[in-house]
């Protein structure tokens, strides 16, 4: 599962599930999708109802009626009204945007999606599609229900404020408190990504740990600000080493110049000057030949590349004091004051907007380079503001590297928002488009035989190799979507899901196991109303695809029709001298099959290493640590590297894990 980025992910991340799931045509709705949010008790009472559209709207705009504002500014705050200024950068991810129709009595809301605030001019640049004849001015990425819902990834614009800045007569634009404690940041430069997604080696648990929180201090500051310091340290290192594994600085031996002084990989250095070599000759081959875009771009570079941890723990602590003095009225008006848990949980969230925890960026691995250009005088760096995005996505170097930066083994991360920024991924994950369009031709031939189904599995993997092997594969398994939506027949609807009763974990306190069993029982009831639980498929029902992995026997001859096809069109490919088929050694299938009871034991495996990676961020929602709000964050958490057992298509028999070497 993707997750989103903002200083109110939580719930952003809540709304765009909602609205993909086709949850409701009322956009109101959208509140009563975000009450579920883990740790969104600290914003909305539970026990109320939310308010209408058109209520937040009368409340905030106006003045008219200054007690139910009262009431309301318990929950949400007022980002700017009808007529006021607005500073693009004031508008984060996860606000409200509510608009009225006047003197009618109803109201729109949407919520603002990832990718925040774009000027009506750079829509195009960003790949985002405007509403209908809203003109010029500030429009905000939306994810929205009613009659028209649009989910992060629908790419749709709402418009805010006009070209003078100014918000518009018939909108506010709202914040929900609280909302920044709802869930762990994505970091800045950090996808949120193990290694291993990328074709990387994962190194096993006993690799080096995260630097402690004694190494970070604040000279002259005081005792309450140096243990506050260590605190929020703390949770950055902590919400980080949920996503991926921290990373200790890169021995020199294993790094090579790429050039200016920046170092990466040894072989991520050899391509970044392979690389580099190439775009400045291309470039001034199309200069020579009169091309007048070629001839504005005066410079092609890099701008940062290794960072090691040491270095980014150098800047997280020499950066700590900016941060905390440009907090310091927002955390002062959180419970607990300016140096509680809540301030603490808030100060990490938005230093992670600004700076990777050390040891967690991309950077710190030594396979990222940020590349920088100039064209017409505009310098183009890795400058997060709007501005230098869309010059990067209107620039000649932007055109060339979304071209044939793969061919150097550099691909965007396309969870960030980052165009300068690439990253090295080995040949063997270079090789997965490859891979992915040879499936494709196959499968799409067998298309005829199987039905529609195999054309649809034709065309994802078509739009898998033209990604770049890109697609986001759910690290859960749990299709979400239910199985008559694949073609496929459902399973009797007369089954339970495995009882939470079965589940026990060694050496766990009364306390934990309950908290176990009530993860598990959420994460099962969340699985429940999106698809049917499917029980274990009898072995009289499947059947070998090869080396003991078994489908639905329906699915497994299918399958072995699709590799013999697959098999012997590389074969021909290769005797004709293609360099490409000849270069796959094996097509195959890695996983099939398994069981609800197999999934069941590996979510109880697994249970005890999500229960403690989430601890410290658990122990800052309302509740505490095993409390409601915990129970909500850590099913979700769970539910993002693992199915619920019987939930997943796997344990349907009809999804299988494709390999290609």
């Amino acid at each position: 599962m993707s997750t989103l980025l903002g200083t109110s992910g939580g719930v952003l991340e809540a709304a765009d599930a909602w609205v993909a799931g086709g949850r409701s045509r009322i956009s109101g709705a959208l509140l009563e999708a975000v009450m579920s949010t883990p740790g969104a008790g600290e914003a909305l009472d539970e026990a109320a109802p939310p308010p209408t559209p058109s209520a937040l709207f009368d409340a905030f705009a106006g003045g008219h009626n200054p007690a139910a504002r009262r009431a309301m500014e318990a929950t949400f705050e007022l980002v700017a009204g009808p007529g006021e200024g607005l500073d693009p950068g004031d508008l984060h991810p996860g606000d409200l945007v509510v608009r009225a129709a006047p003197g009618e009595g109803v109201a729109h809301l949407a919520m603002v999606g990832p990718r925040g605030a774009v000027p009506g001019e750079s829509l195009e640049s960003e790949g985002l599609t405007p509403e209908p004849r809203a003109g010029g001015g500030v429009y905000v990425h939306v994810v929205e229900g009613g009659a028209f819902a649009h989910a992060s990834g629908d790419g749709y614009a709402r418009r805010v404020a006009g070209p003078d800045g100014r918000v518009q007569r018939d909108t506010v634009v709202l914040r929900l408190r609280g909302a920044e404690s709802l869930a762990p940041p994505v970091m800045a430069e950090d996808d949120g990504r193990d290694p291993e997604d990328y074709g990387y080696d994962r190194e096993d648990d006993t690799e080096d740990e995260p630097f402690p929180p004694e190494r970070v201090s604040w000279p002259g500051g005081t005792a309450a600000q140096q243990a506050f310091m260590r605190q929020v340290y703390r949770l950055h290192v902590a919400s980080s080493s949920a996503r991926r594994p921290f990373v200790a600085d890169v021995p020199d031996g294993e790094l090579g110049t790429v050039e200016g002084g920046h170092r990466a990989r040894t072989a991520a250095a050899d391509d970044a000057r392979a690389l580099l070599a190439e775009i400045r000759a291309e470039l001034q081959r199309q200069k020579d030949a009169g091309d007048a875009r070629a001839r504005r771009v005066t410079a092609i570079g890099v701008v940062s590349a290794y960072r090691s941890a040491t270095q980014q723990l150098a800047a997280w602590q020499g950066n700590f004091p900016m941060y905390y003095s440009r907090t310091q009225a927002d955390r002062a008006s959180k419970a607990g004051g300016e140096h509680g848990a809540a301030a603490a949980a808030y100060l990490a969230r938005y230093i992670g907007g600004w700076l990777a925890a050390p040891g967690f960026s991309l950077h710190n691995d030594g396979r990222a380079i940020d590349f920088t250009t100039t064209q017409g005088g505009t310098s183009m760096g890795a400058s997060s503001n709007a501005a230098n995005r869309a010059a990067w996505r209107r620039s000649w170097m932007w055109d060339w590297m979304t071209a044939n930066a793969a061919r150097f083994h550099f691909f965007q991360n396309t969870a960030i928002d980052e165009p300068w920024h690439w990253e090295h991924r080995p040949a063997a994950t270079a090789g997965i488009a490859a891979a992915a369009a040879a499936a494709a031709s196959a499968v799409a031939a067998a298309a005829g035989a199987v039905g529609g189904a195999a054309a649809t599995a034709a065309g994802a993997l078509a739009a898998a190799a033209g990604a770049g092997g890109e697609s986001a594969w759910n690290a859960g398994e749990d299709d979400e979507s239910a199985v008559a939506e694949c073609g496929l027949e459902s399973v009797a609807e007369d089954e339970e899901s495995i009882p939470s009763t079965g589940l026990a974990w060694s050496g766990a306190t009364d306390e934990q196991l309950a908290f176990m069993r009530a993860v598990y029982d959420r994460h099962v009831a969340t699985s429940a109303s999106r698809r049917t639980f499917i029980g274990d498929v009898p072995g009289s029902e499947r059947a070998e695809v090869e080396g003991d992995v078994t489908l639905r026997t329906a699915a497994a001859a299918d399958l072995r029709a699709l590799f013999a096809d697959c098999r012997a069109e590389r074969a021909r490919q290769a005797g004709a001298g293609d360099a490409r088929a000849a270069a796959v050694s094996r097509v195959g299938i890695t996983s099939g099959y398994r069981s609800a009871s197999r999934q069941f034991s590996l979510w109880k495996k697994y249970f005890p290493k999500y229960y403690f990676k989430t601890r410290e961020h658990r122990q800052t929602l309302s509740g505490g640590e095993h409390g409601d709000a915990a129970v909500r964050y850590t099913a979700h958490y769970v539910g993002q590297w693992i199915a619920a057992p019987g939930f997943s298509l796997h344990n349907d028999g009809r999804a299988a894990d494709l390999v290609c070497v």
